[in-house]
């Protein structure tokens, strides 16, 4: 049999309950949190939507310049015939 003092010594030198839990739990965050991918606004010219003012002149080159540099498909341009306030 063990005497008292031996068996008091292993209870101080091993870890206690959440203090062992509480590693394991941030490990498990940085296990499953590391390789997460990231988020991507938008998605590129396919949603992408351009509302044209069919009215202005200004507009309508802002937004064919906007359509050429971004690769914009032709479906995905609205010509409104808003007022012409400019």
């Amino acid at each position: 049999m063990e005497s008292m003092d031996a068996a008091a010594i292993r209870r101080e030198k091993s870890p206690t309950w959440p203090a062992g839990w509480l590693g394991f739990f941030f490990a498990a965050i940085l296990l499953f949190a590391a390789p997460a991918p990231r988020a991507h606004a938008g998605g590129g010219p396919q949603n992408t939507l351009v509302v044209v003012n069919a009215r202005s002149a200004a507009s309508l080159e802002g937004a064919n310049e906007y359509q050429r540099l971004r690769r914009i498909p032709e479906a995905n341009m609205v010509y409104l015939p808003a007022a012409n306030t400019a």
